[in-house]
C-alpha cells in the first residue's frame, strides 16, 4: 500500500518515532528517525531469510525502539 503524505499524516505523526525498512534480496537495513523527524539513524541490518524468524526480530526491533510508523524502501 502506497500513502501519500498529506498535512493530516503530518499532524498524525508529530512528535513520533518513525522506523525505516530498506529491503533487499539478502538483507534489510533498519534505521530509525528521531521524534522531531530531523535525522534517521542506522541501526544495522536483518538477514532476508525465514520468514518467522524476521517477523520475531522485526517485532523486537520495533517494540525496543518504541516505533509508531513504519517506511519501507525497495
Amino acid at each position: 500500500m502506497i500513502t501519500i503524505v498529506t498535512n493530516e499524516l503530518r499532524k498524525a505523526l508529530r512528535g513520533k518515532r518513525i522506523g525505516a525498512l530498506d529491503y533487499g534480496q539478502k538483507r534489510i537495513g533498519f534505521a530509525v528517525a528521531d521524534e522531531l523527524h530531523i535525522i534517521a539513524s542506522p541501526r544495522g541490518f536483518f538477514a532476508n531469510g525465514n520468514p518467522e524468524t524476521l517477523k520475531s526480530k522485526l517485532q523486537s526491533a520495533f517494540e525496543r525502539e518504541r516505533l509508531e510508523a513504519l517506511i519501507v524502501g525497495m
